[in-house]
């Protein structure tokens, strides 16, 4: 289970027990976390010392978001990083996905939870021009070149990728997978349809035919695809 890549990491976080377990866990996969920082001051002190080329972030810090303001200064420098959080809602996401995270992890976590996010992180970060797709499918992360994508069908807080042969059930709306793998091949078409134009067989009013099935084509997407077809 060794990580491809070792890195040395900083890992900002308040809770000193969750540091500590956190500093372990990623040693134990054959990182160096060559800073903790329980509060934003040490952060910044990392920050200048440049020391660290992989980052865990909290998002929420000292009773504020000020974990994503750290992410955004990693991000400048091109530092891949990853984001932990005991926070779902729709607000907190709304301004942690801004940066672009490689991953979230959500508290309580396990190894398995952490050593999947940095691997996905890092992935995300050294995929050139995002050639792959990794999606989380259960405990295991499967790598899908965009193309063999036909379509992507929402149900309720998962979504099913739709490859030739294969089905990927993972957990993410419709919305947050189009936003976090934008591709110019992939087109929404239905509140709950999103298609890979390139493999679209027929072209009918209310409808899309690909590998031989029939997805809806909503009146509010409808222009959007005639367009991108035309």
């Amino acid at each position: 289970m060794a990580p491809k890549q070792n890195r040395k990491v900083l890992v900002v976080e308040d809770e000193a027990f969750i540091a500590e377990m956190l500093r372990t866990m990623l040693e134990d996969m054959g990182h160096e976390v060559v800073h903790t920082a329980l509060d934003v001051a040490t952060a910044e002190e990392a920050f200048a010392k440049q020391s660290f080329d992989f980052a865990v972030f909290d998002i929420n810090l000292e009773g504020g978001m000020e974990g994503v303001e750290l992410a955004k200064r990693a991000s400048s420098i091109n530092i891949p990083f990853m984001f932990l959080t005991s926070y779902t809602d729709r607000a907190t996401i709304e301004q942690a996905k801004v940066t672009k995270p490689g991953a979230y992890v959500l508290k309580p976590f396990n190894e398995e939870d952490v050593y999947t996010g940095v691997e996905m992180a890092l992935m995300h970060a050294t995929s050139e021009q995002g050639e792959v797709i990794p999606l989380k499918v259960g405990r295991r992360t499967v790598l899908v070149q965009p193309e063999e994508i036909y379509y992507l069908k929402a149900d309720n807080i998962y979504v099913d990728v739709v490859t030739k042969d294969r089905k990927y059930l993972i957990r993410q709306s419709l919305t947050g997978f189009m936003e976090e793998h934008p591709r110019e091949s992939l087109l929404r078409i239905h509140r709950s349809y999103a298609v890979n134009v390139n493999h679209i067989q027929t072209l009918a009013r209310n409808y899309v035919e690909v590998n031989g099935e029939q997805l809806p084509v909503s009146r509010s997407y409808r222009d959007q695809l005639s367009n991108r077809i035309n």
